[in-house]
């Protein structure tokens, strides 16, 4: 059936793709690129959340905070 067909397609890619060592670098380098920038939104949120907890006008260092994480977001 069609299902089998994309299985064994998918199959036949990811096999080509283990053995081309420099594909497979080129992959895991994205994929590790993607976790950093991840794992700083992440920072990056906590830090505003943690911002938010202050009452008042922003300050400078809050401001900056929203600056970079609006700048990570549309990434």
């Amino acid at each position: 059936s069609g299902i089998e067909a994309e299985y064994k397609k998918e199959s036949l890619v990811f096999q080509k793709l283990k053995k081309n060592d420099k594909i497979r670098n080129l992959i895991e380098k994205k994929i590790s690129s993607l976790e950093r920038e991840k794992a700083n939104l992440i920072r990056i949120k906590q830090k505003r959340i943690m911002g938010m907890t202050k009452f008042g006008s922003l300050d400078n260092e809050l401001r900056l905070m929203f600056h970079e994480f609006n700048a990570v977001k549309n990434l």
